[in-house]
């Protein structure tokens, strides 16, 4: 299964929750509006993790298409490239036998006509670093593989807007602030934002992989 079916079905939790603080009722009570304040803020702080785990899956998803369909080296993107040298550095010259490792494989990575194989490289090396998916980290993490410039292409500005409003309400429930609270409406308006973003961005992905990966 790709990212994007990977992620919908993660984001059928989400909708689990909603059906939950439906049977709770109206909020008439003290008790009722905690109950529903738990869950909309857990179902916040889920949807963001389900995004980044989305664009996590992206990058492998990338990686795996490039190895598997046995890319030339010269046509992987520049900056991935370094990327992946500058992690690898950190971890495999602690070790002889892993820093000849480390080298064979850019010595493909470098060599033009040479093609990868399946396991030659791995994406975990490109997403180590990257959490809580805010816009900046967004566009970084896709640079990565040479998808540049991701929010010129999505025409829709609102996208952007929403997704830095999720990545705040997350650090806000995240980091103790138990007053802030998030309405059922609200996490059906970010819930629907969240999906039309990943369906945006796996469509340009999709143009791109078909760009990198054609003779």
């Amino acid at each position: 299964m790709n990212s994007l079916g990977t992620f919908k079905i993660r984001l059928k939790e989400i909708k689990n929750l909603k059906n939950i603080i439906q049977n709770v009722g109206e909020p008439i009570d003290e008790e009722s509006r905690e109950k529903i304040s738990t869950l909309t803020r857990a179902s916040m702080v889920m949807l963001c993790s389900h995004i980044e785990g989305y664009l996590e899956d992206l990058i492998l998803e990338f990686v795996n298409e490039l190895c598997t369909k046995g890319i030339c080296a010269n046509k992987i993107p520049e900056l991935m490239k370094v990327k992946y040298m500058k992690k690898n550095i950190e971890t495999y010259f602690t070790n002889p036998d892993l820093a000849k490792k480390l080298f064979l494989i850019h010595s493909k990575l470098w060599t033009d006509g040479i093609t990868l194989q399946q396991g030659d490289i791995e994406g975990e090396q490109l997403i180590t670093e990257f959490s809580n998916p805010d816009p900046k980290k967004v566009e970084k993490l896709l640079s990565n593989i040479g998808l540049q410039e991701i929010w010129n292409k999505i025409s829709d500005g609102k996208l952007k807007y929403d997704l830095e409003m999720i990545v705040r309400y997350r650090h806000r429930i995240a980091h103790g602030d138990y007053e802030f609270t998030i309405t059922d409406k609200d996490m059906v308006h970010y819930s629907a934002s969240a999906l039309k973003f990943v369906r945006q961005i796996y469509k340009f992905y999709c143009i791109y992989l078909k760009q990198v990966t054609s003779n």
